[in-house]
């Protein structure tokens, strides 16, 4: 993952404002602003922000920013300035990233930085981002951060806050899991609309166990499809004709190495 600092040239070229994230692997990142970063010194749109006291920004508002600082898409010449730049298409982080994220509305620029020289308050606010979100019940989550806190969360009761949750209840016949984006900074439900992790983070209820105790559970109450077939005393392809038939049901859908929770084992004892 790259990480740049975004500093103002025209107020002292080595301060920093705020951090842009970014990772090539999964084309997605996001922006940290500093608590106490002047609104007056930060670019365009991102001040907007900071005078909200929204600090963490997601993927699509990082996308926002961006574009305000970059040759649009429909420009006249785009072909032209997307071949004399190296690039195939449009795309708009790359667009931003060779131009330093420098645009003619201020004398803000994009410094390229290590993960250590990033600020103890940066750090950890990264640890409050999303690494799992999955259904558990009618209309309730299970997510965990990367602190390790779980929280549960439940949509009815974030309708007035996200109205965008209400057609989610209303016509998805099955919760599904929700898309972690922006680097950990957000979930998108059902492509629709998305809950950042700060917001998460704070109005779900946290459960008394962390990450590592759920996964400690899950670790004890699944087998391999290696241990059915010592505890059972038959082959693979007996293990797997149970599952085409119905008879056992895998908690993942890899074919080459399945998991079963041992309520599936005890079944056939």
């Amino acid at each position: 993952m790259k990480i740049f600092a975004i500093r103002n040239a025209d107020i002292d070229k080595k301060k920093d404002l705020a951090y842009f994230f970014f990772s090539e692997k999964n084309r997605e990142c996001c922006i940290e602003i500093l608590q106490n970063a002047d609104e007056w010194e930060l670019p365009f749109v991102l001040d907007s922000y900071a005078r909200r006291k929204h600090l963490t920004l997601g993927m699509s508002e990082t996308l926002r920013f961006i574009s305000q600082r970059i040759v649009p898409s429909d420009r006249q010449n785009i072909g032209m300035i997307l071949k004399d730049n190296g690039l195939e298409t449009y795309d708009e982080v790359s667009l931003f990233l060779l131009s330093e994220g420098r645009c003619a509305q201020d004398h803000c620029f994009l410094q390229k930085i290590t993960e250590t020289e990033l600020p103890e308050t940066i750090k950890e606010r990264y640890k409050r981002r999303i690494v799992s979100a999955v259904p558990v019940a009618s209309d309730q989550y299970l997510i965990a951060f990367m602190d390790g806190t779980v929280i549960s969360f439940d949509l009815k009761k974030q309708v007035k806050a996200f109205p965008f949750l209400q057609r989610i209840l209303t016509y998805a016949e099955k919760l599904q899991d929700l898309e972690i984006k922006g680097l950990g900074t957000e979930v998108a439900c059902n492509q629709i609309g998305s809950i950042s992790s700060d917001y998460l983070y704070e109005e779900g209820v946290k459960l008394s166990y962390a990450l590592d105790d759920m996964i400690r559970l899950t670790n004890a109450s699944m087998v391999t499809t290696q241990t059915m077939t010592e505890l059972l005393g038959c082959s693979r392809q007996n293990i797997n004709d149970m599952v085409k038939r119905g008879r056992i049901s895998p908690m993942n859908t890899d074919t080459r190495e399945q998991f079963f929770s041992r309520t599936e084992l005890y079944k056939l004892l």
